[in-house]
């Protein structure tokens, strides 16, 4: 409780400092500024916007695209590869948090780390791009866990919910930067009301009704990611498997599981790549098999989708990405009573959006899989377009993203 109290009187004091000197920056509209994923990932919407800015710079009427991040190899291939970016802390990075007039994120805008320095972002236009649509799992103060400490402390988490409905409230007192006030990039009506149970307070003219600029994959990639896609493009037969997190862990050990389908992968044969979730601490030092391959955390794994067969998930929103390249789903869940009842809960649309081939233990999956690595459009339900379509809208350009941004 002292901690919180501490934490809160910091952010307010930064807050009353930080809003008072961006009054002698000067901001400059031709100026953007971008970041990802706790500043550790080059990923996710802000890096696809950001390519898409830079490659287009001059038609935009843009001086200034600039990444920023804490991982010093992708600034210095950014660089090399004639782009703007600069490490977190360095004097260029702060000078340009004070300079542009558009701070874009797409995670998180307060914590120990942050995809941004926040902090700097008074005066700007802030703008969150998010990172998943389709939401089957709750977040945020839609998760389960806020809801019953709610239901235990409603007077005061009535008051709570009526101090973040006043803007002074959101952007000086509760988050950085006035990070409480932001836009918020959305894709159809149904995900902003996912949204609006989700987020703190979000106004209704703070919605960018637009598409997702990771669905526009860039000719561009990183070192790394070229050779990946180069050692695994003439595979036929590509599984994806991309377990969520789980607040407090599992007692399901996710990163073995193509361990105990070997058989089949070898028979059939398979290349299975994984990839932990950031917020996850399974798989990261797994060993790579001849055809098992576990991805690092930083791995931008949209840039995989064109290439996969099937893809393997839970409560993830890539199966919303995987329905945009029209890819067949299998849902592996293997604790779905302990996750439906924890921490996060599912959303009302779950049932809606878990369509597909659903495997509750190793032993199904195993007996069906072969079937569904040889035939895997058999997947595919009859409302699988349905659902695309209703979650995604219109299939928009991402020059759509940054018009209606640049109009905000």
């Amino acid at each position: 409780m002292l901690h919180n109290l501490i934490v809160k009187l910091q952010i307010i004091s930064n807050n009353i400092i930080f809003a008072f000197l961006s009054l002698f920056w000067k901001r400059d509209q031709q100026c953007v500024l971008l970041g990802s994923w706790f500043g550790d990932k080059f990923a996710d919407n802000s890096r696809f916007l950001y390519l898409y800015l830079s490659q287009n710079k001059e038609k935009l009427g843009l001086k200034h695209v600039v990444w920023v991040s804490r991982n010093e190899s992708v600034i210095n291939e950014l660089n090399d590869s004639g782009y703007e970016a600069y490490t977190m802390d360095s004097p260029e990075s702060i000078r340009f948090h004070k300079k542009a007039k558009w701070h874009i994120i797409c995670n998180s805008p307060y914590g120990i780390k942050t995809d941004l320095l926040t902090k700097y972002s008074y005066g700007t236009i802030r703008v969150n791009l998010w990172h998943g649509i389709g939401v089957v799992k709750r977040f945020g103060k839609a998760s389960l866990g806020i809801l019953r400490r709610e239901a235990q402390h409603p007077e005061l988490y009535k008051i709570i919910h009526l101090l973040f409905k006043t803007t002074l409230y959101r952007r000086f007192i509760f988050y950085p930067g006035g990070w409480g006030d932001f836009y918020l990039l959305s894709t159809t009506s149904i995900t902003n009301k996912q949204f609006r149970e989700s987020f703190d307070y979000i106004p209704d003219d703070h919605f960018i009704k637009s598409i997702y600029p990771r669905l526009h994959l860039n000719p561009f990639l990183l070192k790394n990611e070229a050779e990946f896609i180069t050692k695994i493009r003439n595979h036929d037969k590509i599984i994806l498997y991309l377990p969520t997190f789980r607040i407090g862990g599992s007692k399901f050990n996710f990163s073995r599981l193509p361990y105990s389908l070997q058989d089949i992968l070898k028979q059939e044969s398979v290349l299975w790549i994984q990839k932990a979730h950031s917020a996850s601490n399974w798989g990261k030092d797994e060993q790579n098999d001849e055809n098992i391959i576990s991805l690092p955390p930083e791995f931008e794994i949209n840039i995989l989708l064109p290439y996969i067969k099937l893809l393997i998930t839970d409560y993830s929103s890539v199966a919303s990405d995987a329905r945009y390249f029209n890819k067949s789903i299998l849902f592996f869940l293997p604790d779905h009573e302990e996750y439906k009842n924890g921490e996060n809960g599912l959303t009302a649309e779950a049932e809606e959006l878990l369509d597909g081939p659903k495997f509750f233990d190793i032993d199904s999956l195993k007996k069906e899989l072969p079937h569904y690595i040889n035939d895997p459009e058999s997947a595919k339900t009859p409302n699988y377009t349905k659902i695309r379509d209703k979650y995604w809208g219109d299939k928009k350009s991402i020059s759509d993203v940054w018009d209606k941004i640049s109009k905000l």
